[in-house]
C-alpha cells in the first residue's frame, strides 16, 4: 500500500527508492506504508467498508547509513533487524479494485483484509502478454483488413461497371 496524494492506495510497483527526507517511496514519489514489527495478525481488516484505514500503517524511514533488505514476506529489514512489513491486502471481490493510473489501484467498495503475497526485490513485475507476438498479430491483422479492403474496392468497382455498362440502353 501507498500515500499518494490522492490518499491511499494499493500498488503493484515494485521500484522502490529512499527519497532525499530518508522515506521509502515508489518511483512516483508516493510513500511506501507499512506496520511495525511484530505484526499483529489478528488487527483485522486493513480498509473498512468507507475506504478509512483501519490499522497503525505508518510511513517507512530509513536513517543515514542504515542498510534495507526486504524479504519475501515483505519484511523491511534495517540493518538486518526486522523493523517494518508491507502492508498488504486483498479485498474479497478482486473487481473492486479500480485502475487508477500510474500503477495503482483503489478498493471502490468492499473491505480489503490483510494478506500475504510474494516479495521479490528487485524484481519487476512483466507484462502477461509477449510484445513481439501482439506485435505480429498486429501486422497479420493489418495485412487482413488491407486484402479485405482491396476485395471490397474490387467488387464495388465491377458493380460500377454492371451498371453503368451492361445495364445502360443503346440507342
Amino acid at each position: 500500500m501507498v500515500e499518494s496524494d490522492k490518499g491511499t492506495r494499493f500498488s503493484r510497483d515494485g521500484i522502490l527508492n529512499i527519497n532525499q527526507e530518508g522515506y521509502l517511496t515508489n518511483m512516483h514519489g508516493d510513500y511506501i506504508l507499512a506496520d511495525t514489527e511484530p505484526v499483529d495478525e489478528n488487527a483485522g481488516s486493513i480498509l473498512d467498508e468507507e475506504g478509512n484505514l483501519n490499522t497503525r500503517l505508518q510511513r517507512v524511514q530509513i536513517g543515514e547509513g542504515q542498510t534495507v533488505t526486504i524479504d519475501r514476506s515483505g519484511r523491511i529489514l534495517i540493518d538486518n533487524a526486522p523493523a517494518f512489513r508491507i502492508a498488504q491486502g486483498m479485498a474479497a471481490d478482486r473487481k473492486a479494485f479500480r485502475k487508477e493510473g500510474a500503477n495503482k489501484f483503489v478498493c471502490a467498495y468492499g473491505e480489503v483484509a490483510r494478506a500475504e503475497g510474494n516479495i521479490k526485490q528487485g524484481y519487476v513485475e512483466k507484462p502477461n502478454f509477449s510484445l513481439v507476438e501482439e506485435m505480429v498479430r498486429m501486422i497479420e491483422v493489418s495485412r487482413a483488413y488491407e486484402a479485405n479492403s482491396k476485395v471490397i474496392q474490387s467488387h464495388d468497382g465491377l458493380l460500377d461497371k454492371a451498371i453503368n455498362s451492361v445495364g445502360a440502353t443503346r440507342r
